[in-house]
C-alpha cells in the first residue's frame, strides 16, 4: 500500500472511530430497551457510520465532518426511532407504535438518511435486518 492509500486509510479509520463512539456512547439512544435489542440497535449504528465513514476516503477533514455530521444524526434519529416503536409495541401501544413506525418513512426520506444507506454496504442492510429481528423478539412478536 502507498504512503497516500495508507494515510487516507488511517484517517478513515480514525474518524469511523471517533464518530462509531459517539452512537455507541449515547445511551438515550435506545433508553430503556431490552438488552438484546439495545446491543443490535447500537451495532448496527456502528456498522453504519463505519461505512459511512468508508466513503470519506477522498474528503478532507473539514468536508468528512460535514458528511459525518449529517449521516450520524440521521443514524441516530433512525434509531431513537426504531426503539420508540420497539418500546411502544412491548408496552401494547398500538398507536404509539404505528406513530413511530409512520416516522420512519420520514426518516428514511431524508437525504443524510438516504446517503448513509445508500452509500452504505450489504453489511449494514443485513446487521439492520438482524436488529430489527432481534427487536421483534425481544418485544414479544406480538
Amino acid at each position: 500500500m502507498s504512503d497516500m492509500a495508507s494515510a487516507a486509510s488511517e484517517r478513515v479509520q480514525a474518524r469511523a472511530e471517533r464518530w462509531s463512539g459517539r452512537i455507541a456512547d449515547d445511551e438515550h439512544l435506545v433508553g430503556d430497551l431490552p438488552e438484546e435489542a439495545a446491543f443490535g440497535l447500537v451495532d448496527w449504528g456502528v456498522d453504519a457510520v463505519d461505512a459511512l465513514a468508508a466513503t470519506t476516503a477522498d474528503l478532507d477533514d473539514d468536508a468528512a465532518e460535514h458528511v459525518l455530521d449529517a449521516g450520524a444524526a440521521a443514524i441516530k434519529t433512525l434509531l431513537e426511532t426504531i426503539g420508540d416503536a420497539v418500546k411502544a409495541h412491548a408496552a401494547e401501544d398500538a398507536a404509539a407504535r404505528n406513530e413511530r413506525l409512520g416516522q420512519l418513512a420520514l426518516v428514511a426520506a431524508d437525504p443524510a438518511a438516504r446517503s448513509v444507506f445508500v452509500d452504505g454496504n450489504r453489511r449494514t442492510t443485513a446487521a439492520l435486518a438482524a436488529s430489527l429481528d432481534r427487536a421483534k423478539l425481544m418485544a414479544g412478536n406480538r
